[in-house]
């Protein structure tokens, strides 16, 4: 294996929990120690934890361009993992192309739970299987996964051959279910695009897919970022549609039913006031404006019965913040700060969404909240996203995260603005007055020092996450990934 020396950049992350066994932990994110070494880019890396995350262990994924003797994968790259765990095994899906071409894979690889003494919880097989392939004019991009059991699960057996040959070939029964990718699949030229929202299903948890994938959307918009969530015999899907001269920016969604046969054509939840940040690196202004990119795509959980959307919401006119009209500048441009907001709807008949609007009612008027990510279980959903309520206000106010190296003005003097977030999250339970929401608590720690000022004790935090440094394109850049994720059980 290749190891993680210099302890180089990783984001995306997509966990899943151990069925039966909640202190075992695996974890899938893009990870940067392969620039590093003979892969020559980014893949995958693995970290697993069965001690409820005191411990870690991690590794690349198998099938990388340096790998030995197991299957490579077409690819020079691997990004955007997803992940779920069924007894017996975890399931990860990921993409993998090359930079200078649209031609890449749609990925399965198998992880199975071992028994071996000192040995990671979940060893990989030899085998990657290819939910959907790219083409040079077709593009595979941000796809969701979502592993659900059949109601009265019977058993299906799988052979497979691991990639450690000391466990050798694993016979091992597993409940039957249903797996479902989601993805976005760019084709067309750039003046005439032609963006399709597709699923694909299939009944041997990976290894055979059916020929057809469901069509849920196609736009001349792009649109990306789905999300995928299941109570009973239905999926709700959710994406983000970004808006043009002829359509608003938008959150849509489609309910998939029939083990993933039928679909309800793509509806709108919501018209957003969308909170998108492009990749500024100090060149482009003569402030040397600093930002990271980050696009507003939704997030879906459910608690058993209702289902849930979160994204992040500019602020609107106060006189109706919950579905007023975006605050814009002088130019027109969105220039509120981002809040949290929720939908919730039962599916029991058809969908009949309540707008929550904002989610956390302690937030600071400079606040930006971005990225949320969420997952429900034992009758509640757990949401969390970035927050910059801890961090000073940007002294120009600009409607980013924004960092500004060097200024230099004669009447503000130099300085450097670095600005930092945190991960806050909530608890949400339904009753019968509706969703109760309990005050978010900051979940992101860092270490502190302690030390005594004229007898007081006085605490200081040594690290901060510092969402604006270079870390990419060789020091040029900065990416903090397009989410964060969770995981319950």
């Amino acid at each position: 294996d290749i190891p993680d020396l210099r302890y180089r950049q990783q984001n995306e992350p997509a966990c899943a929990i151990r069925p039966g066994d909640s202190g075992c932990i695996i974890c899938a994110y893009n990870d940067y120690r392969g620039v590093d070494s003979p892969v020559g880019d980014s893949w995958q890396g693995v970290s697993q934890s069965c001690d409820a995350g005191d411990t870690w262990r991690s590794r690349l994924a198998p099938g990388h361009p340096s790998d030995i003797g197991v299957d490579l994968i077409p690819a020079e790259f691997a990004a955007d993992p997803r992940l779920a765990a069924i007894p017996g095994m975890a399931i990860f899906n990921f993409i993998a192309g090359y930079r200078d071409s649209n031609v890449g894979v749609l990925a399965i690889q198998h992880w199975l739970e071992v028994n071996k003494e000192d040995a990671d919880h979940y060893e990989p097989g030899h085998t990657t299987w290819f939910a959907d392939t790219g083409t040079e004019g077709r593009f595979l991009d941000k796809p969701d996964m979502l592993a659900v059991l059949d109601r009265n699960p019977g058993i299906i057996t799988l052979e497979t051959v691991m990639e450690n040959e000391e466990l050798g070939t694993i016979t091992r029964d597993f409940p039957t279910g249903t797996l479902y990718v989601a993805y976005a699949a760019f084709t067309g030229s750039s003046e005439s695009p032609s963006i399709k929202v597709l699923v694909k299903t299939s009944d041997d948890w990976g290894r055979t897919w059916k020929n057809q994938a469901l069509k849920l959307s196609e736009d001349q918009n792009e649109v990306s970022g789905i999300s995928l969530t299941a109570v009973g015999d239905k999926v709700l899907a959710v994406w983000r549609r970004k808006g043009d001269n002829n359509d608003p920016d938008s959150i849509l969604y489609s309910v998939i039913t029939n083990g993933g046969k039928k679909a309800a054509k793509g509806e709108v939840i919501a018209d957003i006031c969308a909170f998108d940040q492009p990749t500024l690196t100090g060149s482009e202004t003569d402030f040397n404006v600093v930002t990271f990119r980050t696009n507003d795509f939704p997030w879906t959980a459910n608690d058993g019965k209702n289902f849930y959307v979160f994204y992040s919401d500019r602020e609107r006119d106060p006189s109706d913040p919950i579905t007023g009209a975006c605050l814009t500048d002088e130019n027109g441009n969105p220039d509120g700060k981002p809040r949290i907001v929720m939908h919730h709807s039962t599916l029991s008949g058809p969908a009949n969404w309540t707008n929550y609007g904002p989610i956390d009612q302690t937030v600071t008027p400079d606040t930006f909240q971005f990225m949320p990510t969420a997952f429900g279980a034992n009758g509640k959903v757990q949401v969390a996203w970035y927050d910059t309520r801890r961090d000073p206000s940007d002294p120009f106010g600009l409607p980013f995260v924004a960092d500004y190296d060097a200024i230099i003005n004669p009447e503000l003097g130099g300085f450097l603005v670095n600005r930092t977030v945190d991960v806050f999250t909530t608890s949400i339970t339904m009753t019968g007055g509706g969703p109760d929401v309990k005050p978010p608590v900051r979940a992101s720690q860092f270490s502190i020092v302690v030390g005594e000022k004229d007898g007081t004790r006085i605490e200081k935090e040594t690290e901060a996450s510092f969402a604006n440094k270079k870390l990419f394109a060789q020091g040029k850049a900065s990416f903090l990934g397009d989410y964060i994720a969770m995981a319950a059980r």
